[in-house]
């Protein structure tokens, strides 16, 4: 296994134990730390991105996703900024512009892995993954992101050539389908 995706086992295994820690509590609950999620894929995309600086174009490419995944988390904010200051910073679109091209990026890392996809299959899901992406991001229909998500995971796990940086995709799938399993059985 690659260092990348023993990274990502680490995330994964880390939060799955994470969210098993809270069924054990007074009152039982499956609760991934999903608020963190942005900052979670940023610091994985920038670790993937400087291994594999050597491919620049993507590796900028994916620092620059990442950065904009780091920097569109409210819990970031209310971190760092002081609550008047985030309470006039909350009042400016930066928050929105910053989710939209997020948005805009994931769409174009999914047309970069449709031309580098070399099986029919793989290419028939990540086609439908981005087409069903939009779907969720803009319209806010959670279901719809777990599956865009998931498909792009198949497509790139399926293809017999992926590179380092298609282990981001399933990482996406994991990250948005814990969000939706706490909304799922905490309702």
């Amino acid at each position: 296994m690659s260092r990348e995706g023993k990274t990502i086992l680490i995330v994964f295994l880390t939060l799955t134990i994470y969210s098993i820690g809270f069924l054990f509590e007074e009152n039982p609950a499956f609760v991934f730390p999903f608020p963190l999620n942005p900052i979670v894929f940023g610091a994985i995309a920038l670790q993937i991105s400087y291994w594999n600086r050597n491919q620049k174009s993507i590796a900028l490419f994916v620092t620059i996703l990442g950065l904009i995944s780091i920097l569109n988390n409210m819990v970031l904010w209310e971190i760092i900024l002081p609550l008047e200051v985030f309470t006039s910073f909350v009042k400016y679109p930066i928050l929105i512009w910053l989710q939209l091209l997020f948005g805009i990026g994931i769409i174009i890392s999914g047309i970069y892995t449709l031309t580098k996809q070399t099986n029919l299959i793989s290419r028939v899901l990540i086609i439908c993954g981005i087409i069903v992406f939009p779907i969720e991001y803009f319209f806010g229909l959670n279901n719809f992101l777990v599956l865009s998500y998931l498909l792009c995971s198949i497509s790139v796990l399926i293809d017999s050539k992926p590179t380092r940086f298609y282990l981001l995709w399933p990482l996406l799938f994991f990250l948005s389908f814990g969000e939706w399993l706490t909304y799922f059985l905490n309702k």
